[in-house]
């Protein structure tokens, strides 16, 4: 089991520290022109305005929201954030992520034939509701392009 949280770990810390580097390097110009568009610099002014009123916590409490914790690393680089105190923050919530992650995993590696019963009834139920609703939307819009007037 620790190897398995090792690797995970220092790969997820290795990776996020090279993104932030990159972030680092490039600026925060230069991300903004790749990826915010045109509200970039709205944008920006929030994670300035975040970080200066939460600190480095925020960027900790985000690296535990699905989606935004891989864009974390880039912008604590493009913004400038200090690297002794990133490092910190990353390393620290990696430790939690993949520690409970890891932990977890094994746990239900012995009980997995319950896990695999209990997913099997709501992935089924779920399935079901899945093709209701999707057979729904797809009367809905055969309704709505028979009923609106053709060009």
């Amino acid at each position: 089991m620790a190897y398995v949280f090792l690797s995970a770990w220092l790969g997820n810390v290795g990776g996020a520290l090279a993104v932030y580097h990159v972030g680092r390097r490039y600026g925060a110009d230069r991300l903004e022109r790749m990826l915010a568009g045109p509200h970039a610099q709205e944008r920006e002014a929030r994670f300035h305005a975040m970080f200066q009123r939460y600190g480095i916590a925020a960027l900790f409490v985000a690296r535990f929201v699905p989606g935004v914790r891989a864009l974390v690393p880039v912008v604590a680089g493009a913004l400038r954030l200090p690297p002794l105190a990133t490092t910190a923050m990353l390393t620290s919530a990696a430790v939690i992520w993949y520690g409970s992650i890891t932990l977890l995993a094994f746990r239900l590696e012995s009980d997995w034939s319950v896990v695999q019963r209990t997913l099997g009834r709501y992935m089924t139920t779920a399935g079901g509701i899945g093709a209701a609703l999707l057979a729904l939307a797809i009367v809905a819009w055969i309704v709505v392009r028979r009923r609106r007037p053709r060009r």
